[in-house]
């Protein structure tokens, strides 16, 4: 007997259309949407006010971009970071940096270097271990580290969060065609020779002697030696970004794996509302703006003196040979002489001596500035196409002012050599010599187009979409 056929299932009458004039305008229906948090990355910086600016820069532009930036400094760069309203955290509680960077010690040329360390490894097992806890704590898609950040990229290693580097100036790469660190000081052939012969010699010995002094640090913190501890520490990150303008140095032979040169990073302190805002204390919060200060009396400066936020505060003899040479000249300028400017006396009413102020302003409409070599200070000058006249005192200050050198775009004299006549001498010069205008000028033409912070906020994102390393 056959079996009966199993009835059909009569499936539901499809349902009327909203829009077919019966029931009005079609609504549409609620749609269950998934949505994504924002990338939250972390961004680990050490030193001066120019260390923490392109942090800050770059943390901007990371907002801008849909992300949540967290800025990691030492306590006092907190007003600074929360002034740009961006999540502060304290990095290096042990470590007294207020109290290092206003001293002389730091800037000697034998010592400094190894009381910048010494002070930086004191308080690096506890930052590890801070740090280490916040990636266990926090969602953190990734981590980008100043190289005198140190620890930062150990703890990010052992909890298997992407990071990278940020180097702020070349010398943190230090290529063939760099000059020789501790070699090449001034510029000149000779040196230039003496330089390239002790390159590879220098170039070992800095890998030798860096791995042999973080090793036990990483003890220190509990960690196992690693080798080729120098290079991965300081550039061996996922990405490795160099924020300086690709004119200013290009990439050179020896730059780290997964480098990239993305332009200077600048941070605006006028636009942010940060008006000289240094990171040294509540009495510089009040300055006014820069461009408040450079048009005060009616006058614009010809000429404007700064030695940044370190320098500034051994920079006596420097203000007062450039206050001394500006006199003779006849020329009107504005001095940022810091806490100290009260003691930088002068004769002439078109010399405006004050504590700070926005530089990126106060160059605006200048024709030479007198710097201290430092990598932010060189950033403005080359943008606002100013001819400049760098006189180094520590860290990677020798360094740019070489390439500054090479470039046709400004002088230096050595700190022990400055003199109201030979500074006089050399403004003049420089003053006289229209092609160093021309060549700044053009300069800033090209890096106006750059955009290091933009560049550098989507280098970051590429690295907070890759996957964690197992731990």
């Amino acid at each position: 007997m056959a079996a009966e056929p199993r009835p059909r299932r009569r499936l539901p009458a499809p349902a009327r259309s909203r829009d077919d004039g019966r029931h009005g305008p079609r609504i549409p229906l609620p749609t269950r949407v998934n949505v994504l948090p924002p990338h939250r990355i972390l961004l680990v910086t050490f030193g001066s006010r120019g260390d923490v600016h392109p942090f800050l820069a770059v943390a901007a532009a990371l907002r801008e971009r849909g992300a949540e930036a967290i800025v990691a400094a030492p306590r006092m760069h907190e007003a600074a970071v929360r002034g740009a309203s961006v999540r502060y955290v304290e990095a290096f509680r042990a470590t007294d940096l207020s109290g290092l960077l206003g001293g002389e010690r730091v800037l000697a040329r034998r010592g400094g270097r190894m009381t910048i360390y010494g002070a930086i490894a004191e308080g690096v097992p506890a930052h590890v271990a801070e740090l280490r806890a916040l990636l266990r704590g926090e969602r953190i898609d990734c981590v980008l580290t100043h190289p005198f950040a140190l620890g930062t990229a150990w703890a990010s290693e052992e909890e298997g969060v992407p990071w990278g580097t940020v180097a702020l100036s070349p010398m943190a790469w230090y290529a063939r065609t760099d000059p020789v660190p501790l070699v090449q000081r001034r510029p000149g052939r000779l040196r230039f020779i003496a330089g390239r012969a002790v390159d590879r010699m220098m170039r070992r010995s800095v890998r030798w002697v860096g791995s042999a002094m973080l090793n036990p640090l990483r003890r220190r913190c509990g960690l196992p030696a690693w080798r080729r501890c120098f290079e991965r520490t300081i550039h061996g990150g996922r990405i490795n970004l160099g924020l300086w303008s690709p004119r200013f140095r290009g990439p050179g032979g020896k730059d780290p794996a997964d480098s990239q040169i993305v332009g200077f990073a600048r941070w605006d302190e006028a636009q942010r509302g940060l008006e000289g805002s240094s990171g040294r204390g509540a009495e510089e919060a009040t300055v006014p703006s820069g461009a408040a200060i450079r048009d005060r009396g009616g006058e614009r400066p010809r000429l404007v003196v700064s030695l940044g936020s370190t320098a500034v505060h051994v920079g006596g003899p420097i203000f007062a040979a450039a206050v001394a040479a500006i006199e003779r000249l006849g020329w009107s300028a504005l001095v940022l002489a810091g806490s100290g400017a009260g003691a930088v006396g002068t004769r002439s009413g078109s010399i405006r001596v004050e504590p700070y102020a926005p530089l990126a302003e106060c160059l605006v409409g200048a024709d030479l500035f007198i710097h201290h070599g430092g990598i932010g200070s060189i950033a403005e000058a080359l943008h606002a196409g100013v001819p400049s006249v760098a006189i180094p005192h520590a860290f990677d200050q020798h360094h740019n002012a070489l390439h500054l050198v090479r470039l046709g775009l400004g002088a230096m004299l050595s700190r022990r050599e400055v003199n109201a006549d030979r500074l006089a001498a050399l403004l003049r010069r420089i003053a006289e010599d229209r092609g160093f205008a021309e060549r700044a000028s053009e300069f800033a033409r090209q890096i106006r187009r750059e955009d290091g912070a933009a560049a550098a906020a989507e280098a970051a994102l590429r690295l907070a979409r890759q996957p964690r390393s197992p731990r």
